[in-house]
């Protein structure tokens, strides 16, 4: 009897060591190479590491790199087909590019089934060809989604308000204009709205939530140029009323300029991404602490803002791919999540982990996280994002900085966005 129970405990301990595993380990004794983007959106895993070698036996070399060469270098390594990364972290809008390319091992080739508890936007994002929107042309109607990464970081755009001055939470767009210009005052150094201005990437965020909330699109089902049309515009025109209750320099503003200008107290409300949530209530860094909401971004046609995860991934020439296998699936797991979560704040992206009652207390912005990021859009899956993206930036820049008006501004970026489109063959002669 007293065997049997040794036994019986032994087994137990062993079920326990693997608990954070979702699947058998595939691999043992092996070392994988990551690389991870620099930044608050790795820490957290690479803080648990220790935990995966003592678990697996394996070995990692954990490569953190600023976000443009991180992209480099794995768009390099894909095309050269070198292996020199086991697992990669990508940014979503990079999917074309590498699972359109055949760059990626397919998760489900290995056996992976889809796992209910990942928020399904994020799984969706992780997926290729894309479950919804335009495919690229060459792309079969009936082609099949299938899972090429796992979600690791929920990134969604939120919004931040002054609650102790908007004392409702603006259900909608027009509330939030309404709210915002009849308590801001610019002569007093008391700004409405912080707009994110600056050229390129950081303008075309903050209007994508605009646009997308007010009905409007860049491209529809069959990738013609859409951004000019009547919503779009709606939607530049109501961003640019709130340009004129933001502080100075709008046009050259980034997203850390947002954060400072609602930590400092001088503005009432902005469009904000999650990493910066955790210094809300960091007196430190923090002069309103206590005194900013955080929702959703307000409804407009739809309630929406633009997604941003942060995605683990297989390339297709790795060398280890079990043990990455195991990694990937190890990292996203509920129980790993839980602990960086905790750790940094950053989000997650599995419902039970949104729902977590520890994690839902210290964070009390969870919940708005999930919302939004359940009713996320995607930037345009295309590998021609990047030229897109710039030519708007453009031009929304210009429409920002009072050089440009809103409809001449995006009929000049619908005509530049549709030549790059027709020169990659996105339109039948």
């Amino acid at each position: 009897m007293k065997t049997r129970l040794k036994v019986l405990l032994v087994v137990a301990l062993v079920v326990v060591s693997l608990a954070g595993l979702l699947t058998p380990i595939r691999a043992q004794g092996k070392k994988i190479t990551v690389a991870a983007v620099q930044g608050v959106e790795s820490q957290g895993i690479k803080a648990v590491l220790d935990d995966w070698k003592q678990k697996t036996g394996n070995d990692i070399e954990f490569i953190e790199l600023p976000y443009a060469d991180l992209q480099d270098k794995v768009y390099t390594d894909a095309k050269a087909g070198a292996g020199s990364y086991d697992v990669i972290f990508i940014d979503d809008p990079w999917m074309p590019f590498l699972a359109g390319g055949g760059y990626l091992t397919s998760l489900e080739s290995m056996g992976y089934k889809a796992d209910p508890d990942f928020v399904q936007r994020s799984i969706d994002v992780a997926s290729w060809p894309p479950p919804s929107g335009p495919r690229l042309p060459a792309t079969a109607k009936d082609a099949k989604a299938e899972i090429y990464a796992l979600p690791a970081l929920g990134n969604v755009q939120l919004f931040w308000y002054r609650k102790d001055i908007l004392t409702t939470p603006p259900a909608t767009i027009q509330d939030m204009m309404k709210a915002v210009k009849e308590k801001a005052d610019p002569g007093k150094k008391v700004y409405g709205f912080a707009v994110r201005g600056a050229k390129g990437n950081p303008v075309v965020t903050d209007f994508n939530a605009w646009n997308w909330s007010e009905g409007g699109d860049i491209f529809d089902e069959n990738w013609k140029v859409v951004v000019n049309g009547p919503k779009s515009v709606q939607a530049l025109k109501d961003e640019l009323e709130m340009v004129k209750l933001s502080p100075p320099g709008v046009a050259n503003a980034d997203a850390a300029d947002q954060a400072t200008a609602m930590l400092n107290g001088s503005t009432l409300a902005a469009i904000i991404w999650p990493a910066f949530n955790a210094q809300i209530e960091d007196e430190s860094k923090s002069t309103v602490s206590g005194k900013i909401g955080v929702i959703p971004f307000p409804k407009g046609e739809k309630q929406t803002s633009q997604l941003g995860n942060w995605l683990l991934a297989i390339p297709k020439a790795a060398k280890n791919k079990d043990a990455a296998f195991d990694f990937v699936q190890w990292a996203t797991s509920a129980e790993v999540q839980k602990k960086y979560v905790g750790a940094t704040g950053v989000p997650p992206t599995r419902s039970s982990v949104f729902k977590d009652p520890d994690l839902s207390k210290k964070y009390w912005w969870q919940e708005a996280n999930l919302t939004a990021l359940q009713n996320a859009t995607w930037r345009p899956r295309t590998p021609e994002w990047n030229q897109v993206e710039n030519i708007l930036g453009t031009y929304l820049n210009k429409a920002i900085a009072g050089d440009m008006e809103p409809q001449a501004a995006l009929d000049q970026a619908a005509k530049e966005i549709t030549d790059v489109m027709d020169r990659a063959g996105y339109y039948k002669k």
